[in-house]
């Protein structure tokens, strides 16, 4: 039979019984397909369908044929396109996609598309793609685009601390921190006990780290528009520049307010960028917060905290939008307070004792770093030496992070 069979509802799993139900009928031909929570969906040749992205599926594959629209952008990881179909979509998630189609593809986005998180035949030519935004054609795609050109990280000696770049998928600002040597801790008369003994540390390699604390905003470009922050504006005021909180750094459970991992925060921006960002190591934290100035108790600051700082005292017992406040010597800003920040290191209370002096991290799973203090803390907890932990699979709505992109 060739009805036409179409029905929009917001149920999408009643939407999705009744396909099942026009099928066990044995009606073929036009036919609605809807997509809650789809592993894997197959349009059949010569097939009329909508995909209403309630979701996301993790292959999408249409016969020959087939006209498909899309009136959300699945968070598909493949949609494979055979000759002679067409796709349409109008409106998208901010999803990473991949297209592969054979010769006689349309791919049709809206005018306003990126494409920047969008990826045809792995990213290969369109080899027979035809790809409209709106209803002009393309005909290449913006790659990924690494922060100085061809190489991600040219000669080094070209850079000088505090020089900037700005990542242009997403538009995240990163400030150069360049190889060097510091003092890392706290004299045996002052600070805590895990801030003992003062030392030495070399870091060989420069890096680019996070002007400011990962905003809200960023986290929903790129884990769908989600976000998992306690202090979350909506309305005419919204926090899209307040640093995301509430976030774990591993979640096996709820990967989506994870920073590591499968589905978390890092894994979504590569795919976003094609770029691997990390969280920071301990001694990279602290060598960027004291940004070159020995002696300075709180970053940017020798002792006027209220200047750098969004703590106990003044921060109204809530964050900030980030950069309210003076930045350091290397211009990064929120190194102390507003929401303190886990590290890439596993926590150990003595771990200073035994640390290596070039490059340290401590690895292994179990309770992580965190630096900086947050809008909760007294000053003694936002100085650059102060140490503090989180269980990793943690929430709070003191914590959150900021990046680095590591020279290879």
């Amino acid at each position: 039979m060739n009805k036409f069979w179409k029905k929009t509802v917001g149920d999408c799993m009643i939407a999705l019984a009744l396909t099942f139900v026009i099928t066990a009928l044995g009606f073929s031909g036009d036919t609605t397909v809807l997509t809650p929570s789809h592993p894997d969906i197959s349009i059949d040749a010569g097939e009329f369908a909508q995909i209403y992205g309630c979701s996301g599926a993790n292959r999408i594959d249409i016969g020959a044929g087939a006209h498909v629209e899309m009136l959300h952008m699945p968070g598909a990881n493949t949609i494979s396109i055979n000759a002679d179909s067409s796709i349409f979509s109008v409106s998208q998630s901010g999803s990473m996609v991949t297209f592969q189609g054979e010769d006689g593809t349309i791919v049709k986005l809206p005018a306003t598309s990126t494409l920047q998180n969008i990826v045809f035949n792995d990213g290969e030519a369109f080899l027979g793609v035809k790809v409209l935004l709106g209803e002009q054609q393309v005909t290449q795609i913006p790659s990924a685009v690494n922060p100085m050109g061809d190489s991600v990280f040219p000669d080094p000696s070209g850079h000088q601390a505090g020089d900037t770049w700005t990542e242009p998928v997403t538009g995240m600002e990163f400030v150069w921190i360049p190889p060097g040597n510091f003092i890392m801790g706290s004299p045996n008369d002052s600070g805590g006990k895990e801030e003992h003994p003062q030392h030495e540390v070399t870091l060989t390699k420069g890096f680019w780290m996070g002007k400011y604390e990962v905003t809200q905003g960023q986290w929903k470009q790129i884990m769908n528009n989600t976000n998992p922050s306690y202090f979350k504006k909506n309305g005419i005021e919204n926090s899209d520049n307040w640093p995301v909180d509430s976030i774990a750094y591993a979640s096996k459970s709820t990967p989506e307010v994870s920073i590591t991992g499968e589905g978390g925060f890092l894994h979504g921006l590569k795919a976003f960028t094609g770029l691997t960002f990390s969280l920071p190591t301990e001694a990279q934290w602290e060598y960027a917060a004291r940004g070159g100035v020995e002696g300075q108790a709180y970053p940017g600051s020798l002792n006027n905290v209220d200047a750098v700082c969004w703590y106990r005292d003044n921060s109204g017992n809530t964050t900030h939008e980030v950069g309210q406040k003076q930045p350091n010597a290397w211009g990064l800003y929120d190194m102390s307070g507003n929401i303190a920040e886990l590290c890439k290191d596993k926590y150990y209370t003595t771990y200073y004792k035994n640390s290596p002096s070039v490059d340290p991290v401590a690895n292994g799973n179990g309770t992580r770093v965190i630096r900086g203090g947050s809008y909760k803390s007294h000053s003694g907890w936002v100085r650059s030496a102060a140490r503090g932990s989180q269980a990793q699979a943690h929430r709070r709505s003191y914590l959150g992070f900021r990046l680095v992109l590591n020279q290879p």
